[in-house]
């Protein structure tokens, strides 16, 4: 606490004038000895006692009013940010006026006198420099440089700004407030202005002095909430690179956002003081102001979190799961509430939780469906619930539909037999029937087409064409067949092998790249036969994608599997690259996965034929070989929904979904010919733009902007020979996701405490109100005046002093005469003295 009038400090000696009055009026007796004073010495000594006690409250009354009404007149000043306390300043002025007073009334006592006076004006003294330093440090603090500012706005557009807080979104009052810091600029102050959300959003290059411009920014209606997660750190970063472009001397941040703590990201010491490093790069450490707005309370909110495919490619025609997780982020019960299925725009079904969530809890709704077109389709799920956040009802993914899936099965122990090898085992489960008329009874054609090769012809083989490639019980694979599979994964292909009894481990062991990586995801040790015992699979490990249908005990036998004989892996478990997807009972592990290059190797410990397991027989086994041939074609196909700011590029290529293209891929270094603009269709009806490369003969589509999350449409119809999708026809568009944080659904608040925190590495205020934003932006010290409240408190003590001397003056019956009365009957005629003498 400091004093906004400090020469008005002076009059605290006007605290010693009730002393001296007192001093002055005290009668100067002269003491006169009498007989009877020895009998009242004793009532004369308890009554001396009482009168000192009064007089001392009633002196120190008179000290406190004085020092109150002369502090309120050097109009005390409580900083919002304060380095000295109140609680040390006012105190410490208290005592010595306390000090002063009682000094007064043991005046004739040296010694106590004296140390009196010493506590008072030591007091009075640390009191002063008190008040004087917080002066000092809060100049020092708020205004250490003097001249024009740059001040960069940034204002919060998650999904939880646009929440109604008594009966209003806290991002139109960031706005207002925001407008109104504009507007109190003087013409020499230059402003930025940042709309932030997963990834901020410079709407100027440099801070400018042209006011008008940043408040019709802000006034504009195309200025809204940018949706998902508040990306705090992001937001500052991008604040501090516009402050390095401005040209004045003061430099100063202010966000607006509410108490929402996610993206906020507290724990991350390295990139606070990486932000830290960058705010510190100017002469004058910025200031930084957070103005922070409340939620409603009670919070009532619904949910859908994510949308997910146990297959990312599945095919025509085949039952495909969707999985739609509910949650509720909200502080109340939901109730029981249909959601509805979407595709591409067109409702499908719809499905309803059962029972009521509980404010944190989570409900999976399960659709399913088959889908009868070829290409990107559009899944949208929305949930019939009336909350405060309408925005996350409603969530969207892509996922790519195929009409024909081609995998080359390499035979490496042809049988005599019709279907008796793991190569045919494997062909029948993924295209039961004929191969030549592929039609099941249904009338729909199964997307698989399996084709059946020795190691002779494969080698001869243009692998690039099949999406995965199944090595059934290899016997030996030439380096040159090895190469070329190696190439194919790395480029976006799948690899499944299947070792059985005429495998050479050795062989199998010594592939790897000509860099060498190693390629396979396990070394195979030695095999193990159990004829009598045989293993069985522990269901519960299969936490894999591909192998969750064979965990589901109730649509599932794979129980029923008896395995006599298998390999044994050493798996190396520092390797992140490799997972572990399943187990056997005995504890070896049935499958394991390594993600390489752009695809994967799967490779599991015994081949697919009668030989090693009853698996072949079972009826999971189809379901199960699709699963996982599915599985493995997905890992060269696009990516369609992505985090905020991830930058995509797609190949156009005809008859086919766009595929992605390596991130290594050079667009901008080896692009050829004219680079020609597309639209975008991006969240919100916000106009976007993306671009048609040429690079290395491929025709590339590349879209950097993607800040927004929701659903973004590429217009391709305007390309010339524009290719054709899957179903033939042209394409007209080409979607994709960005994916919103389903953690903004919860409303986790950022405690003020928490906040602080980061005070150690930034310069940090948060304002409680208009004012004192206003104060701490467009220059001066942020806090209020209290000099109201001194005087309030002189009143009291006047009130109080005045009732205090009344009740003394009457104690002591200052006004009255008391009437003496003598008892009885007296004689005093001159007889009765006589008849006595």
């Amino acid at each position: 606490m400091t004093f906004l009038e400090f020469p008005m400090l002076i009059g605290l000696v006007l605290v010693s004038m009730p002393v001296v009055i007192h001093l002055l009026n005290r009668n100067k007796a002269r003491p006169v000895k009498w007989g009877a004073m020895r009998f009242l010495a004793a009532s004369l000594e308890t009554e001396r006692r009482r009168l000192l006690l009064e007089e001392m409250i009633l002196l120190v009354l008179r000290c406190l009013l004085v020092a109150a009404i002369v502090m309120a007149m050097a109009r005390p000043f409580l900083s919002s940010q304060p380095s000295v306390s109140w609680l040390v300043t006012l105190p410490l002025l208290a005592i010595a006026s306390i000090c002063i007073g009682v000094s007064s009334v043991v005046w004739k006592s040296v010694k106590t006198r004296k140390r009196l006076l010493l506590v008072a004006g030591l007091s009075a003294i640390f009191a002063i420099a008190a008040a004087a330093s917080e002066r000092w440090l809060q100049k020092r603090s708020w205004l250490s440089a003097s001249g024009d500012r740059d001040i960069i706005i940034i204002i919060d557009g998650s999904d939880s700004m646009r929440i109604l807080a008594d009966g209003r979104p806290n991002f139109n009052r960031a706005k207002d407030e925001a407008i109104q810091i504009v507007k109190n600029c003087s013409s020499g102050d230059s402003v930025g202005l940042i709309l932030a959300g997963p990834i901020p959003y410079a709407l100027v290059k440099a801070p400018t002095s042209n006011h008008r411009e940043i408040i019709d920014m802000i006034n504009h209606r195309d200025f809204q909430p940018a949706g998902g997660s508040f990306g705090a750190l992001e937001a500052f970063n991008a604040a501090a690179a516009m402050l390095v472009e401005g040209r004045n001397p003061v430099k100063k941040i202010v966000l607006f956002t509410d108490k929402q703590a996610v993206g906020w990201d507290i724990q991350s010491q390295a990139r606070w003081n990486y932000l830290a490093g960058n705010l510190n790069t100017s002469a004058i450490r910025p200031k930084v102001v957070v103005r922070r707005f409340t939620f409603p309370q009670p919070f009532r909110n619904a949910a859908i979190a994510d949308i997910t495919f146990p297959r990312a490619c599945p095919g025509i025609g085949q039952p495909v799961k969707i999985e739609v997780k509910v949650v509720n982020g909200g502080d109340l019960p939901i109730q029981p509430a249909a959601v509805r299925l979407l595709i591409n725009g067109e409702t499908i079904t719809r499905e309803t939780f059962l029972k009521e969530l509980p404010p944190g809890a989570s409900e999976t709704v399960t659709f399913e469906h088959r889908f009868k077109k070829a290409g990107r389709a559009v899944v949208t799920c929305e949930i019939a619930c009336n909350d405060d956040q309408e925005v996350d009802n409603t969530q969207t993914r892509i996922i790519d539909v195929i009409d024909t899936l081609p995998v080359l099965i390499i035979d490496g122990a042809p049988s005599k037999r019709p279907i008796d090898g793991a190569a045919e085992f494997m062909r029948l489960a993924l295209c039961p029937g004929n191969v030549n008329s592929p039609e099941n009874k249904a009338g729909l054609a199964f997307p698989i087409k399996p084709e059946v090769v020795g190691v002779d012809v494969a080698m001869k083989m243009d692998l690039d064409k099949f999406r995965v490639i199944i090595l059934a019980n290899p016997p030996f694979i030439p380096q040159q067949l090895g190469e070329k599979l190696i190439a194919r994964v790395r480029s976006g292909g799948g690899l499944f092998i299947a070792p059985g009894d005429r495998t050479d481990p050795k062989m199998l062991n010594s592939f790897r790249s000509q860099s060498g990586e190693r390629f396979l995801p396990a070394e195979i040790i030695a095999r193990k036969n159990l004829p009598d015992s045989p293993a069985h699979f522990a269901l519960k490990s299969f936490t894999h994608p591909a192998l969750r249908l064979c965990a589901e005990t109730t649509r599932s036998d794979a129980s029923l599997a008896l395995i006599n004989s298998y390999w044994r892996f050493n798996i190396d478990k520092a390797d992140v690259s490799v997972d572990v997807c399943g187990l056997l009972d005995t504890g070896d592990p049935f499958m394991a996965e390594r993600k390489f290059g752009h695809g994967f190797v799967a490779m599991t410990s015994f081949a697919m034929d009668r030989n090693d397991s009853t698996l072949p027989s079972l009826k999971i086994f189809v379901p199960a070989m699709h699963e996982i041939v599915y599985h493995l074609s997905s890992a060269g196909g696009v990516d369609a929904n992505i985090k905020a700011g991830t930058e995509v590029i797609f190949e156009l290529n005809d008859g086919s979904s766009p595929s992605a293209v390596s991130t290594k891929t050079s667009a901008r270094a080896d692009v050829s010919g004219k680079v020609q603009e597309l639209p975008v269709m991006a969240p919100i009806g916000r106009p976007g733009k993306a671009e048609l490369l040429k690079v290395d003969g491929r025709r590339l589509v590349r879209c950097s902007d993607t800040r927004w999350p929701g659903l973004y449409r590429i217009m391709v119809a305007s390309i010339k020979d524009s290719p054709k999708g899957a179903d033939g026809q042209p394409l007209t568009e080409m979607p994709f996701v960005v994916l919103a944080n389903p953690e903004e659904s919860s409303l986790g608040k950022l405690s003020e405490e928490e906040l602080m925190t980061l005070r150690d590495r930034i310069d940090l205020f948060s304002p409680k109100n208009i004012e004192e934003l206003m104060t701490a932006t467009t220059g001066g010290v942020p806090g209020r005046e209290i000099w109201k409240y001194l005087m309030a408190l002189a009143l009291v003590i006047l009130v109080a002093e005045v009732v205090l001397e009344r009740w003394i003056a009457s104690n002591r019956r200052i006004h009255l005469v008391e009437a003496v009365e003598f008892h009885g009957q007296t004689n005093h005629s001159p007889e009765s003295y006589n008849f006595k003498s």
